[in-house]
């Protein structure tokens, strides 16, 4: 904004916490007020470098994750990951965290045109042999995903998620 002149408040930790989980285009538009959504892609473009940068040096999983993952693929249970997340930005949690030996299938948007979790599911269903899943999350669209896709679902409240 500053480059361009545009006068914008920050946005507070509860306002990113708020939209955090949506894809990337609707995640960055709802933080510039409607005469300026237009400017949304290259905010995201700007952003992203800085928040990649941010992962591949502080990710971290929630407490207790990361140990429950790695006890769950440790019994044979098959998991995949889905995420609104473009490839660049899971790319890097995925090389901070260990991704790769963790998850069977990783589901980022945009990948082989996904672009819905619930696309994501559906898919993961697919590649994984038709297993019987359970979709774990903290937002309405993870609910949605696993309707869309004939699963059980888990709500958890780690994460940004609030009880709605």
């Amino acid at each position: 904004c500053a480059a361009r002149g545009i006068d914008l408040p920050v946005p507070t930790d509860e306002r990113i916490r708020e939209l955090t989980g949506q894809p990337g285009d609707v995640f960055y538009r709802a933080l510039l007020p409607g005469r300026l959504a237009d400017l949304a892609p290259s905010l995201r473009s700007f952003c992203l470098d800085h928040e990649v940068e941010e992962m591949v040096r502080h990710a971290r999983f929630y407490d207790g994750l990361g140990e429950m993952l790695q006890t769950l693929r440790a019994r044979g249970i098959r998991l995949a990951l889905a995420s609104h997340g473009g490839e660049r930005y899971i790319g890097a949690v995925a090389e901070r965290l260990g991704y790769e030996e963790i998850f069977d299938r990783i589901y980022f948007h945009g990948r082989d045109g996904l672009t819905t979790k619930g696309g994501m599911a559906l898919r993961a269903i697919e590649e994984l042999d038709g297993m019987d899943g359970l979709f774990v999350g903290d937002r309405w669209a993870d609910l949605e995903a696993a309707r869309e896709a004939g699963m059980r679902f888990a709500g958890c409240l780690y994460g940004y998620g609030g009880l709605e």
